[in-house]
C-alpha cells in the first residue's frame, strides 16, 4: 500500500506544475496580454536605442559585429509578430460580444502565445543591453551666418562672394583661393561662403580648418574629419592622413575651407590630394598673399580688396551708433576718425565699437589725434592700421581687469576655442581681480568682461557654449604684453632657456 501511495505520489509531482501552468494560460491570459504589451514598448524603445548606437559607431567608421545586425534582424521578426498578435489575435478576443462569448481554447492559446512572447522578449531586451552603450558623438555644429557685426551685406563683397560660389562649378577647377590682409574679412566671407553653400546644396558636406601661423597638421586632420565622421583612430601623421582620404573618397561632393592660411601647406601630409583622379572635393583656402596662392596651385585668386569709401562710412556709422554722430560737427569728427581705420572691417569694427554711443566731442578729438600718432608694428600679414586701432581700443578698456583678461587670451594659439574657466583661473591664481572673496565671485565677473570684450569685438564666440576665441588681434596683444611689462611672454615652437 506505502509503495501505490509513494507511486501516486511522485506522478502528482509531474503531474501538478504542468496542469497548473496550462491552467495558468486560462485564468491568467490577460495579465499575460499586459505583460506583452508592456515589454513591446520596451522592446521598440531598446530597438530605436541600439540603431542609435550603430548610427554612432558608422559616423565613427566603426565595424558594426554581426551579431548586433543578427539581433536587429531578429528584433524585427519579432516585433512583426507581436503586431499581428496584439492587433489580430487579440483584437478577435474582444469582439465576440464584447467579451460576453469568451472562446476558452482562444483564450487558452492566446495566454500561452502571450506568455511566450514575454520570454522571447526579456531575453531580446537583455540581449540589447549589450549593443546600445555606444558613445554617440554629436555631429559637428554647423557655421552660423555671421550677425555679430563683423560681416555685413557690403555690395562689393556679395559680388566677391556669387563669384567664389562659380568657380567649383568648373568640373577642372578644385583649388581656388580668397586671398587678403588680415583683417579685411576673409574669414567672415569664408563663414558666409559656407552658409551660402549649405543653402543652396552646392556641396552635400563643408569641412572648415583653421591653419593658423604655427600649423599642427593632426589638428587640422581632425578638424576636417570631425564634420565627415569624428575619430581618426591612427596615431601617426601618415596613417591618419590615409584614413582622412579613405574618408574623403567615401564622402564625395565636398567642401574644405581651409582658413588663415599664412606659409605653403603640405597638403598630402594632410591626407588632401590635390590632382587626384578621384578627387571630388574642392579647396577654399584664406591666405594672406598671394604668393602662397601660387606656391600651392591654386587655379584660381579672387583677391580681397579694401571697403569702399561709402561702405566703410556706412559700417562705421552703424557700429558707432547713428544717433551719436548726427550733428555736423560730430558727424566730422566721426569720419576723421572712420578714415583712420583704413577702410578695413576689422579696424572699423573695433574702433566703432570702442566710440559706440559716444556724443562727446573732445573724446572724438581725443580718439583722432591718438589714432594719428599711433605708432605702427610691423606685424607680417597685418596692415598696419589695425595695429593703432587694437591698441586703441584696447587703451578704452574700463578696467585693469578686463585689459589683463584681455591679454591673456594671447596665451592660447590663434582662432583657439579659449575656456572661459581657464581666464578665471589664470585670473585667480594671478591675483588680477580686486575685492573678491570667492572663486563663484570671480567667474561671474570674468563673464561679464568677456561680454564687453566680445562687444569690443576684440574677442569673438567660439560657436561652443563657454568658449570664446581670438583672431587676427592676437599678435597685437602679444605686443602689447611684451611691451607693458605683464610679467608673460609668448613664444612659439622656441627652446627658451630663460
Amino acid at each position: 500500500m506505502e509503495i501505490v501511495v509513494s507511486i501516486v505520489g511522485k506522478i502528482g509531482e509531474y503531474l501538478v506544475p504542468p496542469f497548473g501552468e496550462h491552467v495558468g494560460y486560462l485564468i491568467f491570459y490577460k495579465k499575460n496580454i499586459t505583460k506583452v504589451n508592456e515589454h513591446y514598448q520596451k522592446l521598440h524603445l531598446k530597438k530605436e536605442a541600439v540603431q542609435q548606437s550603430v548610427e554612432g559607431a558608422i559616423w565613427n567608421q566603426e565595424v558594426i559585429a554581426s551579431e548586433v545586425q543578427t539581433w536587429q534582424t531578429s528584433v524585427d521578426i519579432r516585433i512583426e509578430e507581436l503586431r499581428k498578435f496584439l492587433e489580430e489575435d487579440v483584437k478577435a478576443d474582444t469582439m465576440c460580444l464584447n467579451g460576453w462569448c469568451p472562446d476558452l481554447k482562444f483564450r487558452y492559446s492566446l495566454g500561452k502565445k502571450a506568455q511566450k512572447n514575454t520570454q522571447a522578449m526579456i531575453q531580446l531586451l537583455q540581449e540589447g543591453d549589450k549593443y546600445d552603450q555606444v558613445f554617440i558623438r554629436a555631429p559637428p555644429l554647423e557655421v552660423a551666418s555671421t550677425s555679430n557685426g563683423r560681416f555685413k551685406n557690403f555690395e562689393s563683397r556679395k559680388t566677391k562672394i556669387n563669384q567664389v560660389l562659380e568657380a567649383p562649378r568648373d568640373d577642372k577647377m578644385d583649388m581656388i583661393a580668397i586671398c587678403g590682409m588680415g583683417g579685411i574679412g576673409k574669414t567672415e566671407m569664408a563663414k558666409e561662403i559656407s552658409r551660402r553653400v549649405k543653402d543652396d546644396h552646392l556641396f552635400d558636406k563643408v569641412a572648415i580648418a583653421v591653419v593658423s601661423k604655427e600649423p599642427i597638421l593632426e589638428k587640422i586632420q581632425a578638424a576636417i574629419a570631425e564634420h565627415l565622421g569624428p575619430n581618426l583612430n591612427e596615431e601617426s601623421l601618415s596613417g591618419r592622413a590615409t584614413q582622412l582620404h579613405s574618408r574623403l573618397v567615401k564622402s564625395k561632393n565636398v567642401l574644405i575651407i581651409l582658413n588663415d592660411v599664412w606659409e605653403p601647406l603640405d597638403l598630402e601630409a594632410i591626407g588632401i590630394h590635390h590632382g587626384d583622379k578621384d578627387n571630388s572635393w574642392k579647396i577654399l583656402r584664406t591666405p594672406r598673399n598671394e604668393g602662397t596662392c601660387i606656391q600651392m596651385k591654386t587655379q584660381k585668386i579672387f583677391p580681397i580688396e579694401l571697403l569702399s569709401e561709402e561702405e566703410a562710412w556706412n559700417f562705421f556709422s552703424v557700429m558707432a551708433c547713428d544717433s551719436c554722430i548726427g550733428t555736423p560737427s560730430l558727424q566730422l569728427k566721426a569720419k576723421m576718425v572712420g578714415e583712420e581705420c583704413g577702410r578695413l572691417p576689422i579696424a572699423i569694427a573695433i574702433v566703432g565699437s570702442a566710440m559706440k554711443d559716444n556724443s562727446n566731442e573732445d573724446e572724438w578729438d581725443g580718439a583722432l589725434e591718438q589714432l594719428k600718432k599711433s605708432i605702427s608694428h610691423n606685424i607680417p600679414g597685418l596692415h598696419e592700421k589695425v595695429y593703432g586701432n587694437i591698441v586703441f581700443s584696447y587703451s578704452l578698456l574700463k578696467s585693469e581687469e578686463a585689459k589683463s583678461c584681455f591679454l591673456l587670451c594671447c596665451l592660447f594659439p590663434e582662432d583657439y576655442d579659449i575656456p572661459i574657466e581657464d581666464l578665471v583661473r589664470y585670473g585667480v591664481g594671478r591675483r588680477l581681480f580686486a575685492n573678491i572673496d570667492t572663486i563663484a565671485e570671480a567667474r561671474r565677473r570674468v563673464h561679464a568682461i568677456v561680454q564687453n570684450l566680445k562687444r569690443s569685438n576684440l574677442l569673438l564666440d567660439s560657436g561652443k557654449k563657454e568658449f570664446i576665441k581670438m583672431h587676427d588681434v592676437r599678435d597685437v596683444a602679444i605686443s602689447i604684453a611684451s611691451r607693458d611689462e605683464h610679467g608673460f611672454m609668448v613664444r612659439c615652437d622656441v627652446g627658451l632657456e630663460e
